[in-house]
């Protein structure tokens, strides 16, 4: 059993690797003055309405996940087009802008919905068909 684990470990750290060092080159590579400024407006502490517990906090490339005001995880985050691995279904990206938040063991796309000075949508690719998780600024 324990060198099942050893290659199956590494091989997941490789496809972690892949998925966030495109993550950090193709986002890197897209954002223009547009896509900034949209960036900047995801900046800013975010109360799920489905669960007022669940909040996200975004500060540049910083993205804090909180639940009942305690700091349940503090990842690193890109914004610009899903054209990297992690937001990949299927072999297919969905072509539009995603904020990429690269955990301590995987990558997670979100695409952006919607980002007003109020509200925040975003699809997670990935999860339950048609979800979107909405968000209001606190």
């Amino acid at each position: 059993m324990k060198n099942l684990f050893l290659p199956t470990g590494l091989v997941f750290s490789l496809f972690i690797f892949a998925a966030c060092e495109g993550a950090k080159t193709n986002a890197a590579a897209t954002v223009t003055t547009e896509t900034a400024v949209t960036a900047a407006s995801l900046d800013g502490r975010w109360v799920s309405t489905t669960d007022p517990k669940s909040e996200v906090d975004i500060n540049g490339s910083a993205y804090l996940s909180i639940y009942d005001g305690k700091e349940m995880a503090k990842d690193s985050c890109i914004f610009g087009a899903c054209d990297n691995n992690a937001c990949t279904i299927n072999g297919e990206n969905p072509g539009k802008q995603c904020l990429t938040v690269l955990g301590k063991f995987d990558a997670s796309c979100y695409v952006v919905m919607n980002c007003t000075k109020t509200d925040l949508e975003m699809a997670f690719i990935g999860g339950a068909s048609g979800q979107t998780l909405k968000y209001k600024r606190k």
